[in-house]
């Protein structure tokens, strides 16, 4: 039985799977009810991050919690939800594409901003080595403006003198 969900629970759902750990605990909930102990084993992931994690999954209805008692005290077992999403391999591949789909996406944008980084060196560079070719230009004439100074200086000489 296939599901409709409104565009705020997709989101909410979609939001819940958007990470890898998530999408762990998922794919081994699949394979049936298992106590918290188990799976934090299962998924090598402390106790304190799972409890994180499917609460969130909880909370967007993806998996349902139930405390059984057993013979060593109480115990957490969690399934999928079954009243809930249905997880098809297409609900969770479109998870896998949104996730995929956003880290393109800042790594294009970070791209991008890495090339106009770059292209702002490359301009300053450009700026700074004309800015030294005028400073250069400008004292070569200041050179040839005080040797015209002085030439002048002695025309003006040899015409007071001839004059």
């Amino acid at each position: 039985m296939e599901l409709e969900l409104t565009g705020d629970e997709l989101l909410a759902t979609l939001t819940a799977m958007a990470n890898p750990h998530r999408l762990r605990i998922i794919a081994e909930l699949r394979r049936g009810r298992v106590h918290v102990s188990e799976l934090a084993r299962r998924l090598e992931m402390s106790r304190p991050l799972l409890y994180m994690h499917l609460d969130k999954l909880e909370k967007a209805g993806i998996v349902v919690g139930q405390l059984e008692l057993s013979e060593d005290g109480k115990a957490m077992k969690y399934a999928l939800a079954s009243g809930g999403t249905n997880f098809t391999a297409i609900s969770i591949s479109l998870g896998i594409i949104f996730i995929l789909a956003g880290a393109i996406a800042v790594i294009v944008w970070s791209y991008f901003r890495l090339q106009r980084h770059r292209a702002d060196a490359v301009a300053m560079a450009h700026y700074r080595k004309l800015a030294e070719e005028a400073v250069a230009n400008q004292q070569e004439l200041r050179a040839q403006l005080a040797e015209l100074t002085a030439k002048i200086s002695a025309v003006e000489q040899l015409m007071r003198d001839v004059g």
